[in-house]
């Protein structure tokens, strides 16, 4: 099982300040997703406001709503309507933005110190991550988006920003090898950077084991490279396989964890609807035989974990801390 991944960043300085709030992803995943329906819409004379005309000719219904293709590649993917999106938002982590090398701190909202206030000049860097191939079409209308983001109002003081560059990294296939992987004894720590909507019975996970973390991570990068990379129909030996790795994963203890639990309101500004989030942020650290789970781990800091993925939620760093 494989998947490739293209990363794209840009960085813009503040024209004019505005407030960026303690979870800054449904605001500028909003404005991109705005941008991108000026530049990548398959109506020419008017883009679509609401649900997608022409879903498969449009690059913004194909990043940020695909439809599911029937048949469904994977049994995880069957009954759904839609597919994972493909575009994954890399932003800042809560409460901080990247600002220039001779500015350490931004000033804080009085009314609200999670919140960033970024003044005239400061600078903030957005990043996105596609999974799949990328064709060229695709590639220079996401560029276009990124660019016509500073002609979108930001935040309740309508701020707005200039662009100063924009980068396309190279195409990358994951997993990238066993460099890095484990050796017996390790420990292995997880941070969660953005924060991780993992569920267990249908609520945010409150004791996070290594089992339920791997089966999350296999659930996600299964899917992703059911969708976007190589991974066929569903064949005997990769059940045999999951359940494997599962019991492998049931063996790995917990040493130690700090996490944060957390509660958002995500306000949708094209519908006026407000979707409430939740999720974790902190680290864990786990000990145990996860040589042959490497890869998996390895795929997840590419494709995130849990829920809301498209919001940015769900990144993780995974470092192997001795052994």
């Amino acid at each position: 099982m494989s998947f490739r991944a293209t990363d794209f960043h840009a960085s813009y300085s503040v024209a004019k300040p505005f407030t960026l709030p303690h979870h800054t992803r449904s605001m500028l995943r909003g404005v991109l997703g705005r941008a991108l329906r000026q530049t990548g819409c398959a109506v020419v004379v008017t883009a679509c406001v609401g649900a997608c005309a022409r879903p498969e000719a449009c690059t913004y219904a194909r990043l940020f709503d695909p439809l599911m293709p029937s048949p469904a590649p994977h049994r995880f993917l069957q009954g759904g309507t839609r597919a994972p999106p493909r575009l994954i938002p890399l932003l800042p982590a809560m409460g901080k933005a990247h600002l220039p090398p001779d500015d350490t701190s931004a000033p804080r909202h009085e009314d609200h110190p999670a919140q960033v206030f970024l003044a005239k000049n400061d600078r903030m860097t957005f990043g996105v991550r596609v999974l799949g191939e990328l064709d060229d079409a695709t590639d220079k209308c996401l560029m276009s988006a990124l660019e016509g983001m500073e002609t979108f109002p930001l935040g309740a003081e309508k701020g707005q920003v200039k662009l100063e560059s924009t980068t396309r990294h190279r195409t990358r296939t994951w997993p990238d090898g066993a460099e890095g992987a484990p050796t017996a004894g390790s420990r292995v720590r997880v941070t969660f950077t953005t924060p991780a909507w993992i569920e267990h019975d249908g609520r945010l996970v409150k004791d996070l084991t290594f089992s339920r973390l791997f089966r999350a991570i296999s659930r996600r990068v299964t899917t992703v490279g059911a969708l976007y990379g190589e991974l066929g129909a569903d064949q005997p030996d990769q059940e045999e396989t999951f359940v494997r790795l599962d019991a492998l994963a049931g063996e790995v203890k917990t040493v130690e964890t700090r996490l944060v639990r957390l509660q958002w309101v995500r306000h949708s500004e094209e519908s006026g609807a407000r979707h409430p989030m939740h999720g974790f942020t902190g680290y864990a650290v786990f000990e145990g035989e996860v040589g042959e789970l490497w890869p998996s781990l390895n795929m997840a800091e590419v494709a995130h974990v849990g829920k809301s993925t498209s919001f940015g939620l769900g990144r993780v760093r995974v470092d192997v801390e001795g052994g």
